[in-house]
């Protein structure tokens, strides 16, 4: 599946259409914008969806931002899919932005090509 590069951000990224599912009741699903972000530990969710789907707590870790400021934050269950990948119990950190990042805790069982150039991502089989 090949994906253009959001152009609307600076420098142009990597995004995907990403469906988060209820681990406990997968008929309740939401899809959003995805970045590619390689330079994250753990993939994260936009709070609005994270309340939308009530998704359930799972647990605490102490994360260090870009800045190097360490925090305690609450991680929740979900399902994601990308495509036909799908990542049942994925731990997911909730964030203020307003699309998710996809780290590495997803993106290192992908085969993914970055075509700068071309502005696009391709996910292999």
């Amino acid at each position: 599946m090949k994906y253009l590069y959001n152009q609307s951000v600076s420098p142009p990224a990597p995004f995907v259409k990403l469906i988060v599912a209820d681990p406990t009741d997968s008929t309740r699903q939401i899809t959003v914008d995805a970045q590619i972000d390689s330079a994250a530990d753990i993939s994260t969710l936009p709070n609005s969806i994270v309340e939308q789907l009530e998704l359930p707590v799972s647990g605490s870790l102490e994360i260090a931002g870009y800045d190097g400021n360490l925090s305690i934050v609450t991680l929740r269950d979900a399902v994601l899919i990308l495509d036909k990948f799908k990542f049942s119990g994925a731990r997911i950190v909730p964030t203020n932005a307003d699309y998710a990042l996809l780290g590495r805790d997803v993106i290192n069982f992908l085969r993914l090509v970055l075509d700068g150039p071309a502005l696009t991502l391709e996910i292999l089989d």
